[in-house]
């Protein structure tokens, strides 16, 4: 899950005084949901023990990089996380003790809306930006933008605010834009809009799968209004 607007307490810059901080993200461990990691204004924080205490994991060097806008790893690889900031996508091989900027990919820009993986299949990371969708296959060392957008005539730049990858198959993942909802079946190779006489051209503020026993059914949250579908996006 996430929030726009709460707030935890964070030690800024030396000081010897707790202040409150504005959240960007939170995400729950899927293994143990005691386990709970915060993307704040200032910094990366985790607790261990469902909130009572909480610990800062990472504290940039710049504005920029202590501005975290959100996190995210897969449980079979939870040593692997991946971290956005408004300096760009951070990565850390030991859990968080230690994060490396990634400047080998063309994600080097604070435009990062979601981190998301395949289903059963951690080397396949999505990654939202307000420059469309990018896809990596070997687990972050590559990526690549997915130039489905083009052959359904999306626009070439595109705000993706939401990243769904389906629940159980890893070529299928649906995208929440600025311009409507579309899905892939093929791993991001091809796109196909979903019902533009009700989405086209409307930002989608959220997406979800209800059930991942039961991924066609469906919710899509616009400006004060919601839909439901109980086929796969057929009728809503």
């Amino acid at each position: 899950g996430s929030t726009k607007r709460a707030s935890v307490l964070s030690m800024r810059g030396g000081s010897d005084s707790w202040t409150p901080t504005a959240v960007n993200y939170i995400t729950c461990d899927k293994r143990d949901n005691r386990i709970v990691w915060a993307a704040t204004e200032y910094g990366l924080y985790r607790t261990k023990d469902d909130g009572d205490n909480w610990e800062l994991i990472y504290f940039g060097n710049t504005w920029k990089e202590r501005n975290v806008l959100g996190v995210g790893y897969a449980s079979r690889d939870p040593k692997r996380i991946y971290m956005a900031t408004k300096a760009g996508l951070h990565t850390s091989d030991d859990g968080g003790r230690t994060f490396n900027r990634d400047f080998r990919n063309p994600l080097g820009h604070g435009s990062i809306t979601k981190i998301r993986f395949a289903a059963g299949n951690h080397h396949i990371v999505w990654i939202g930006t307000k420059k469309g969708l990018w896809k990596s296959t070997d687990r972050g060392k590559h990526y690549r933008w997915v130039y489905g957008f083009r052959r359904s005539r999306l626009p070439d730049e595109l705000i993706c605010w939401k990243v769904v990858p389906h629940p159980k198959d890893q070529d299928t993942v649906w995208i929440g834009t600025e311009d409507g909802l579309a899905i892939s079946r093929d791993g991001g190779k091809t796109w196909k809009r979903i019902r533009d006489d009700l989405f086209g051209r409307r930002s989608i503020g959220d997406f979800r799968v209800a059930d991942r026993d039961n991924p066609d059914h469906q919710y899509v949250g616009l400006d004060r209004e919601l839909y439901e579908s109980r086929n796969g996006g057929k009728t809503w």
